[in-house]
C-alpha cells in the first residue's frame, strides 16, 4: 500500500494527548494506510463509536477501540487483493476531520480488472483522541463486493 502521510509512531504512542485535530487525523490516515491496528488504537478514545453504513458484513455501529479498529482495518474477502490505498484529501475544521482514501482492489490477481473507489472517513476528535468515526463509500456496491455480505 502507498500513501503520503508518514506514521509518527512516537506521537501515536503518546496517545496524541494535546495533539491538534490535524495531527490526529493525519496519524489516523497513516495508521489506516499502514494497516497498523496498534497505532490506530492509540488514537481512539475508550468510548469511540464508529458508524459504517451499508449492507456488507462490516456495516453497523461499532463501539470501543478494538471493535472500531477491527472494522476499519478488516481484510477484504478471500480472492480480493488491495492493490493500493492513497490519501487524496485531508480536511480539518475545528474538532472534525475528513480523510478521503482512494482504494484499488483486484480479484484473483487480475490487476487489469482492478476496481477503484473512494472512501470518506469522517473523524471527530476531543482532547487529542478520536471519539467518533463515520465511513462512507463512493460506490457502496463496489465496497459490498470487496468486503462481502
Amino acid at each position: 500500500m502507498s500513501g503520503a502521510l508518514p506514521l509518527d509512531q512516537d506521537r501515536a504512542n503518546e496517545h496524541a494527548v494535546g495533539a491538534s485535530t490535524r495531527d490526529v487525523v493525519a496519524m489516523c490516515g497513516a495508521a489506516l494506510l499502514a494497516g497498523d491496528r496498534d497505532a490506530l488504537n492509540a488514537l481512539l478514545d475508550n468510548d469511540v463509536v464508529a458508524l459504517i453504513p451499508g449492507r456488507h458484513r462490516l456495516s453497523g455501529l461499532h463501539r470501543g477501540p478494538a471493535a472500531v479498529s477491527a472494522a476499519l482495518l478488516a481484510p477484504p474477502l478471500p480472492g480480493v487483493r488491495v492493490v493500493g490505498v492513497d490519501v487524496t484529501e485531508l480536511l480539518v475544521e475545528g474538532s472534525r476531520g475528513l480523510l478521503v482514501l482512494r482504494t484499488q482492489v483486484a480479484v484473483d490477481d487480475d490487476d487489469d480488472a482492478a476496481v477503484a473507489f473512494e472512501v470518506a472517513v469522517h473523524v471527530q476528535c476531543r482532547d487529542g483522541r478520536i471519539v467518533g468515526v463515520t465511513e462512507y463509500a463512493s460506490d457502496q456496491y463496489a465496497l459490498d463486493d470487496v468486503v462481502g455480505q
